[in-house]
Order: C-alpha cells, then structure tokens, then sequence
C-alpha cells in the first residue's frame, strides 16, 4: 500500500502538481482554418535525490534501462488515473463532480516514446517499451498534436516542460516509474533522463551523471558498457575531453 502511495504521489506530480496553464500564440500555420497554434506552458515540482544511490535505490525507482528511442506518438490521459482517455472520460468527471470540468483539468495531452531497451539495470522489461512523457512537442508533428487537441477540447497544446524531447535513433538512460501496466515515466526530469552522446555530462540542475548511475550497479556492469559504448563511439575522444573522463575513471 506504501508503494501504491508513492508511485501515486510522482504520477500526481508528473501529471498534476503545481501546474500553471496560459495560452501563448505562436504563428505557425498548420491550415487555412487554423490559422494560429496555442502553446501552453506548465511549471511542475519534483522530487529530487541526493545522490545516484539514493535515486536507483528509492522504491519508486521501478526500471533502469539504456534503449534507443524509435517512435513518437501522441496520446490523451485521464490526469488522474494516467490511462488513455475516450470520449466518455469528461463526462464521468462531470458526473462526479456534478459540474461540466474544464477539459484540461482532467485530461493530459501526453507524448509516448517508443524505445528499444539495450540494457537492463533495475527491474524486468521486454525488448522494448514505451516511455511517457507529460505534454506534447513544440512545432512537432503539430496538424496530429492539434487533432487530439480538436478531439478532446483542450483549447491548446502544452509542451513537455522545459520543451524537453527525446530524439529518433538517440540513446538515453531512463529511471523509471511504473504505475500498474501503463507506460513508465521517469522520475524527474534533472536526474532520471541523460542522453547517452556523453554518460559523463551532469545536468543542468543536477550533478549525476549516467556513469554514476550504472556505477551503482557495480563495476563490472560499468566496464561493460564502457566497452560497448566506445566500440559505437569510435570518435569519442573528439567530442569528450579525454583527460577529464580519465580523471573521473580514476577517482
């Protein structure tokens, strides 16, 4: 039950917490009829961790996984329940709350990335997963976007906070939360998330970096992916400082 408690808090932080909502105009044209897109924009609180060890370790870290991204779709959730949305699920909102609820207070426009997984370093996984991310992308695919925005009466997109986006064919390290069998999302955005061009980078907000996060798997886990990723990187050592992964190699 704690567990449940837990993973409910994140997904209410993901999908809910501390969001503020206004249309911005951005001019890009998608048809004659729809002349103007609307951009919201969403400011959340997460959870942060002190340390790699604390993050991989904490309960609601249900999978760590390497994979490379394939596909992006674009879905609408129920805000609360994380679940795909059909037409009927404003409707039961409206009937519980016994007043007609503004569509975006109950519904997330939602980006799902397809990923196939390399490497699995905490919890059980197929081959391939889907990775959810709240809001949708910025002058992406903007026409199906604004379908489900049409759909579902939302008045607007909203971007993934940040406009943070995951790129076709690039490889990343997730930390990820599962919430019964929807697809996992990752447990913050400054932490959980590292694009693998350069497992030694820290974000912006943050100081782990991949390395320490597969680190505290053990070295052997470390070594064989340091293998791996300088066979697909043979030219690594023009776009990293070569001095400083060797300093950080040996520390």
């Amino acid at each position: 039950m704690k567990k449940l408690l837990c993973m409910s808090l994140i997904a209410t932080i993901v999908t809910l917490s501390a969001c503020e909502t206004k249309p911005i105009i951005n001019e890009t044209s998608i048809n004659s009829k729809t002349p103007k897109i609307e951009y919201g924009s969403r400011e959340s609180e997460w959870l942060m961790w002190d340390d790699a060890k604390g993050l991989v370790e904490d309960a609601l870290a249900d999978l760590v996984i390497t994979g490379r991204v394939t596909g992006i779709s674009f879905q609408v959730n129920d805000a609360h329940t994380g679940a795909a949305a059909d037409g009927e699920t404003k409707k039961r909102y409206d009937e519980e709350y016994e007043v007609e609820v503004t569509p975006w207070m109950v519904l997330d426009l939602v980006t799902l990335y397809d990923v196939d997984v390399i490497e699995t370093y905490k919890g059980k996984v197929t081959n391939s997963t889907q990775v959810k991310m709240l809001g949708g992308i910025k002058d992406y695919r903007v026409e199906e976007q604004m379908k489900l925005v049409e759909e579902f009466d939302l008045e607007f997109i909203i971007p993934s906070e940040r406009d943070i986006r995951f790129e076709i064919c690039e490889t990343y390290l997730f930390v990820l939360s599962q919430i019964r069998d929807l697809p996992p999302i990752p447990l913050n955005l400054d932490q959980a998330i590292h694009n693998l061009d350069n497992p030694f980078r820290n974000t912006e907000y943050s100081d782990i970096s991949a390395y320490d996060i597969i680190s505290t798997f053990g070295e052997d886990r470390w070594e064989s992916f340091w293998g791996d990723w300088q066979r697909d990187n043979p030219d690594w050592e023009s776009r990293i400082d070569k001095a400083e992964v060797e300093r950080v190699l040996d520390e």
